[in-house]
């Protein structure tokens, strides 16, 4: 067992022969491969990265999904993760040319109304993003349009929805699909807020308001309620709301959000009687704002071993409690569920 660690990863746990995909399959294990290295500094792990990194080479010719939890825009992403946090130096414009002009078409011309990020319009929005923030050294196209074009085409759709009774009612039972969406378009906005300059209140900043305003009043109606009755889902969400809650509040500089937020966190983490609560996917980025490790059990035979599972969400709080990634770099993982 490292000493770094709070608990042993074989290596070999990540091969993944399934998928290629972010949530679940290779592009991601990379990531949590090339995170416990830089933790050990093993490098049987970096090593056992750049193979799933082959792996990925090899078989994404064969993808014809653009979703974000398996698909092209979530293995770009997780490519522009790893290259923009140093554990690999690649061109990113070289490498993603072609996924950017397949994701771009696709995005411009999709229907959908899905606002998700595993699989609707915010996982496009979050690829693109992040080909906006690269490292390379000289200009892109979709750097240069991302506000101008894909990226505001794609906010529209969101802002549209947003404002949309079926988005964020008052009256109506929510699943917790829908839940998490609300949670991640608020944090996704109050970060895009902080690189567009705007003096005057923008139709950008209503919407971040309308929805941590729905967030707030949402926790609120539950705070001591024991059988989570907005809700079909499990209540692990409303401490993901919270969470987000708090995210909204310390991307946009608001004090208040991240004060009500640490306290929907704690209220929610109270509740917490059982051990599959206790370590839920919410548990974690929960942990990781009150800047606390969460207590678990796992060990080498716990599985599924990826991005998205408990086991991996421990891994990227134990790297980024030890100091050695930024929190707003694990955040940005401990979000995907």
């Amino acid at each position: 067992m490292n000493s770094e660690t709070s608990f042993y990863i074989n290596p070999a746990s990540f091969v993944s022969d399934q998928s290629i995909g972010l949530y679940d399959g290779a592009i991601g294990n990379a990531i949590l491969l090339f995170l416990l290295s830089g933790s050990s500094g093993d490098g049987v792990y970096k090593e056992m990265a750049l193979k799933l990194l082959d792996s990925v080479g090899n078989r994404i010719a064969a993808i014809q999904s653009t979703s974000f939890s398996d698909g092209l825009s979530g293995i770009g992403w997780g490519i522009e993760w790893i290259a923009q946090n140093d554990f690999l130096e690649i061109d990113t414009d070289e490498v993603l040319e072609e996924m950017d002009d397949f994701i771009y078409k696709s995005a411009i011309y999709s229907l959908t109304d899905d606002l998700s990020l595993a699989t609707g319009i915010l996982g496009a929005i979050t690829y693109f993003h992040s080909r906006y923030t690269s490292k390379n050294r000289h200009s892109h196209i979709y750097k240069n349009i991302f506000f101008g074009g894909i990226g505001t085409v794609l906010v529209n759709r969101i802002l549209d929805k947003g404002k949309y009774p079926d988005l964020i009612s008052a009256s109506k039972k929510y699943e917790e699909g829908e839940l998490v969406t609300i949670g991640l378009v608020g944090v996704f906005l109050s970060h895009l807020l902080k690189i567009v300059s705007n003096n005057k209140k923008s139709p950008l900043e209503q919407a971040l308001y309308d929805i941590t305003g729905f967030i707030h009043k949402f926790l609120e109606q539950n705070t001591g309620n024991e059988t989570g009755n907005e809700t079909n889902g499990h209540k692990d969400v409303f401490l993901f709301l919270a969470s987000c809650y708090y995210l909204c509040g310390r991307n946009h500089d608001l004090n208040i959000w991240q004060v009500r937020g640490i306290s929907f966190i704690k209220e929610f983490q109270q509740k917490a009687t059982s051990v599959k609560y206790k370590i839920s996917k919410s548990i974690f980025l929960a942990d990781l704002i009150l800047q606390q490790p969460t207590e678990t059990d796992l060990n080498d035979d716990e599985m599924p071993i990826c991005l998205t599972s408990v086991t991996g969400k421990k891994i990227i709080q134990d790297v980024a409690l030890q100091n050695k990634i930024n929190f707003d770099t694990a955040v940005s993982l401990l979000l995907l569920r």
